[in-house]
């Protein structure tokens, strides 16, 4: 999560740029998740693949704890860790009875 902190906050490892480095850059937190989850799908070329939670694409997940869209302060997203993840495949076997 601590990618998630770094496009919010856009603050530095080493604390000098507390206002964040490039402040006018940070993202919200919507706009975090879908830079790393559909963003970056768009980048391989595989935005029909995976990217999004749709019907026939592949999908990594993980589960958090919290709520991570309303975030009480942005600290919060450096202190969150998964729960359980989930990897999921598409079948290509029919389903019965469909």
């Amino acid at each position: 999560m601590l990618t998630l902190y770094a496009a919010t906050t856009r603050a530095t490892l080493d604390g000098k740029n507390p206002s964040g480095w490039f402040p006018e850059q940070k993202l919200t937190i919507k706009e975090a998740i879908e830079g790393y989850t559909m963003g970056s799908a768009f980048a391989e070329f595989q935005e029909n693949v995976k990217g999004s939670i749709t019907p026939g694409k592949l999908a990594d997940m993980v589960l958090l704890s919290d709520d991570i869209l309303n975030p009480l302060t942005p600290e919060f997203l450096e202190e969150l860790h998964p729960s359980t993840s989930l990897q999921c495949v598409p079948s290509t076997r029919p389903r019965e009875g469909i």
